[in-house]
């Protein structure tokens, strides 16, 4: 499976398996969303901000990533539940 540019920093496979979602190193900056059984990208997004991790609901409709300055929410197609359509960042964070 071929995407990212440099490095990755995290992989995290979904709850059931169906996909695995992969962030690029702080250079790379890439999300993909992978169909890794089939090998097949789903989707790529550029992060504005390095992210360090990725965590998947249980019911698999949104996963979060974070980094230092980066929070994000990343919610999932309602029909298929696999491929990345939208990131938000939280309504609301506390700052220091």
């Amino acid at each position: 499976m071929r995407g990212h540019k440099f490095g990755i920093e995290c992989l995290k496979f979904a709850p059931n398996n169906n996909f695995l979602i992969s962030l690029g190193d702080p250079q790379d900056k890439g999300l993909f969303v992978w169909d890794w059984f089939n090998e097949k990208k789903l989707t790529r997004n550029l992060l504005s901000k390095p992210a360090l991790t990725v965590t998947i609901s249980e019911n698999q409709d949104f996963f979060v990533t974070a980094g230092y300055q980066h929070l994000k929410f990343w919610y999932l197609d309602e029909n298929t539940g696999d491929v990345v359509i939208e990131g938000k960042e939280p309504n609301c964070i506390m700052k220091s």
